[in-house]
């Protein structure tokens, strides 16, 4: 049994490491696109597709799995409108901007794979109203993922 762990941890390791690229570039991406809470409509977006893209059996966003009147802090109509005819005019995903619509940016996949036990794992995606350093020996500045964004940062 033991030599068993041993093998499926060096196949976990080798493919994590294997996907670090992917998941940095992914990660600098995100750093460069901040939004703020319940206009995170690119970022949702992206791990919607992503989880379409790797299979999950089920991929559920917006009213789905928000609930509309129980959120707190929701920006003004007006600004998470402007926010989604920037994405639309960026080529984002009609439908998906559409599906969460009034800043229901919540995303969820479920991934089957038989019976118990489960495993729920939670991120947030929104990002602080900082402004991030503009100093050349930041790393994100340094290395070229500083935010594009005026005024949010993660």
């Amino acid at each position: 049994m033991e030599k068993e762990k041993d093998l499926l941890f060096r196949q976990l390791a080798d493919r994590a490491q294997a996907l670090a690229p992917e998941l940095s570039a992914l990660r600098r991406d995100l750093h460069r696109h901040p939004e703020l809470g319940w206009q995170e409509l690119r970022t949702s977006a992206l791990v919607a597709k992503r989880l379409r893209e790797l299979g999950f059996d089920q991929v559920l966003v917006g009213d789905q799995v928000c609930d509309r009147d129980s959120r707190m802090g929701v920006p003004a109509p007006e600004a998470l409108a402007a926010h989604a005819r920037e994405l639309l005019a960026q080529g984002e995903d009609p439908a998906l901007l559409a599906a969460m619509e009034g800043g229901m940016t919540g995303v969820v996949g479920i991934l089957r794979c038989g019976p118990g036990p489960v495993v729920a794992l939670r991120f947030d995606m929104d990002a602080l109203p900082i402004q991030e350093p503009e100093d050349p020996a930041h790393a994100p500045a340094a290395e070229g993922f500083r935010s594009e964004v005026p005024g949010p940062m993660h």
